[in-house]
C-alpha cells in the first residue's frame, strides 16, 4: 500500500493508473520505482505549456506527468527593480505584462517572475537551474 501526500493523503490500494501528486513528491515516488515514464503519451503535448512548468513534471528525459495548478499562489516583487524603472506593483494582468515586458527589456538577463525555475525540488539534481540562467527580476542568476 503506498500513501501518496496531499490533501490528508490518499491512500493507493493495488494498481493505480492515475494519480495526482504535488510536484514537491514526484522525484522521491519516481526514485521509488513507483511512476512510469509517459512521455509518449504526454510529450505531444509539451508546448502546450511553460518550460518551467513542464520541467515540474520530468526529472530526466523521463516525464511523469502532466502540469496542472500552475498559475501564481502569491506574488512578491523586487521593489529596488520597480522603483528603478518607475514601475508600480501591478494590479491587473495587463499591467503585470506591461511591467513584465519594461522589466525585460530593461536587460536581457531580466525577467518579472521566476516561475519554478530556480527552485530546488527536493535538492533534486535534475531540477536544478543550471548556475548563471537568468529567471529572476535582478540581474544574474
Amino acid at each position: 500500500m503506498h500513501t501518496a501526500p496531499g490533501r490528508g493523503g490518499v491512500a493507493l490500494v493495488g494498481d493505480v493508473e492515475v494519480a495526482y501528486l504535488p510536484v514537491l513528491t514526484l522525484p522521491s515516488f519516481a526514485a521509488q520505482g513507483a511512476l512510469q515514464d509517459v512521455a509518449e503519451y504526454a510529450s505531444p503535448a509539451k508546448d502546450d505549456f511553460q518550460e518551467a512548468a513542464w520541467t515540474s513534471v520530468t526529472l530526466g528525459d523521463q516525464v511523469y506527468g502532466a502540469p496542472v495548478d500552475t498559475g501564481p499562489m502569491v506574488m512578491f516583487y523586487n521593489k529596488e527593480v520597480f522603483d528603478s524603472l518607475d514601475l508600480a506593483p501591478p494590479a491587473t494582468w495587463a499591467e503585470y505584462e506591461k511591467a513584465a515586458r519594461k522589466i525585460h527589456a530593461s536587460g536581457p538577463r531580466r525577467y518579472i517572475s521566476s516561475p519554478y525555475l530556480d527552485y530546488d525540488y527536493a535538492a533534486s539534481p535534475g531540477r536544478r537551474t543550471p548556475a548563471g540562467s537568468a529567471s529572476r527580476t535582478t540581474p544574474g542568476r
